[in-house]
């Protein structure tokens, strides 16, 4: 109690050893009381101290250990009045996983916040642990504030979480004694995020690919089998997504007694733990249009800002308007192209600007988007197919690739013959000297083929005469998953 240990200090020696041993406690547990809480925010007030002390002023040295903002930062989402933004800021801080007090919008509430799982920051908003033959059924309630004894799951609008881009990932856990499999990944979709906003579910679609596998991942589900999934207002229960008669996300409701996690036991008979965490910023910077970026390099390496949709000015004094800044490869860059192609689904291109990386099928140039030539300064290219496990990912700065990016006009394959870095991850054959082709086509983007080795490797969205999708391939055909995206940086 940091009440009791000032009381008599006498001297500075004592004073700094008390303070310093009081307030590091403040870093490495969630577990702050309200009288502790209240009385670091104190600590730097000469009143508080001249009284904690008997009249001993000594605030010019409580004034060197912390300022009032250090001090009121040491004990943020302790206690109801001072909440923090959102668990991502409270792990950027180096707090611990515990309770904490948050406040994105208008209401202050508390969450269970997790800071070791894929980075940290992550707020639990489902946490169900099922004992075998318990006849309890989930139903909504409060957010639950213990990932391993919980049985609760609540929408964020229920707590005053109303706007969707406070959502940047959502991830998923589940366990059963039935088997030693492990269901973990996390997904950026949209539609799966306002599920966690408001409770409807989108059905199985966005379960079905440009989902992220996380360590200790080992089940079946999410694939391209999950085929079905509920369609309700029940948030992540009953059955959101599932192979069915084989691998099931399943909690029981009034509806279903069944609790399984990737496996179809159709029974309550196994203790099963099912956990869904969200994450989102350090803060609301870029979520909404009166709050605006500059530009997605505004963000660039900051461990704050994940992977999503901003409201961005691009240039001074320009008008907001949203786009997808991704944060890999140093990141600052900003999506004008993603196509997120089903195998024979027959789709076109489409050309507007994509504001989903994993999720998204569209074009756009820098020109349509009132931005100078100058602008661009690197185009990164990344694509990858289920035909086989190579992967394009490299950054040029190619004159010609840049003015493609900005006008829309292919220039044809010079252009990605040099001037180009490959990137860690890059395991593919083009680019380079292997280049012998690329289309010239007006107001087609990076779409088409702008650039292949013929016959053998490809770069190819929606080839216009036989709806071919290929990277680094010539499958000659559209019978594969694949996923091409466009990023320029200024």
């Amino acid at each position: 109690d940091i009440a009791a240990a000032v009381d008599g200090l006498a001297s500075e020696t004592f004073v700094n050893s008390a303070i310093s041993t009081a307030t590091s406690p403040l870093a490495t547990s969630a577990s702050v009381t309200t009288d502790i809480a209240a009385a670091v925010a104190g600590l730097a007030t000469e009143t508080f101290v001249n009284a904690a002390v008997a009249g001993v002023d000594v605030s010019d040295q409580l004034a060197d250990l912390a300022s009032a903002a250090e001090v009121a930062e040491l004990a943020k989402g302790a206690t109801k009045d001072s909440p923090a933004y959102s668990c991502m800021e409270l792990n950027v801080l180096g707090f611990p996983e515990g309770i904490y007090w948050l406040k994105p919008e208008d209401k202050v509430f508390e969450a269970y916040c997790d800071m070791s799982e894929d980075g940290g920051g992550w707020m639990l908003t489902l946490g169900v642990r099922h004992e075998p033959d318990s006849p309890r059924l989930v139903a909504q309630g409060d957010l639950p504030l213990s990932p391993t004894s919980s049985f609760t799951y609540a929408d964020l609008d229920t707590v005053g979480v109303t706007d969707v881009e406070f959502v940047k990932e959502t991830r998923f856990f589940c366990t059963t004694s039935a088997h030693s499999r492990l269901v973990h990944f996390k997904s950026t979709a949209k539609s799966i995020a306002n599920t966690v906003i408001t409770g409807d579910t989108p059905g199985a679609t966005p379960f079905r690919s440009r989902t992220f596998k996380l360590d200790g991942h080992s089940g079946v589900i999410p694939s391209e089998n999950t085929v079905s999934g509920f369609v309700h207002s029940k948030n992540f229960v009953e059955f959101p997504f599932y192979a069915s008669g084989q691998n099931h996300w399943g909690l029981a409701t009034e509806t279903y007694a069944r609790w399984e996690c990737d496996d179809y036991p159709n029974n309550d008979d196994e203790t099963t733990l099912h956990q869904v965490w969200a994450r989102s910023n350090k803060d609301a910077r870029g979520l909404t249009q009166a709050n605006p970026i500059k530009d997605c390099k505004d963000i660039a390496g900051d461990e704050g800002y994940l992977s999503g949709r901003y409201w961005a000015t691009l240039v001074d004094g320009g008008t907001p308007q949203q786009v997808w800044c991704d944060q890999e490869a140093d990141g600052g860059w900003m999506l004008i192209m993603a196509y997120n192609h089903e195998p024979n689904s027959g789709a076109p291109s489409v050309k507007a600007l994509p504001v989903s990386r994993d999720f998204g099928f569209s074009h756009y140039d820098l020109e349509a988007m009132s931005l100078p030539t100058s602008w661009v300064k690197e185009v990164r290219f990344m694509c990858t197919s289920a035909a086989h496990t190579r992967k394009v990912h490299f950054v040029s700065t190619h004159p010609d690739v840049l003015a493609t990016a900005h006008d829309g006009n292919q220039r044809g394959p010079s252009g990605y013959q040099s001037q180009f870095t490959k990137l860690p991850d890059h395991s593919a054959t083009i680019p380079g000297n292997t280049v012998t082709g690329g289309f010239q086509i007006a107001d087609a983007g990076f779409t088409e083929f702008p650039f292949y080795e013929g016959g053998k490797a490809h770069w190819g969205v929606d080839g216009t005469a036989t709806n071919r999708w290929e990277c680094d391939d010539y499958p000659n055909s559209d019978d594969h998953r694949t996923h091409h995206a466009v990023f320029v940086r200024n």
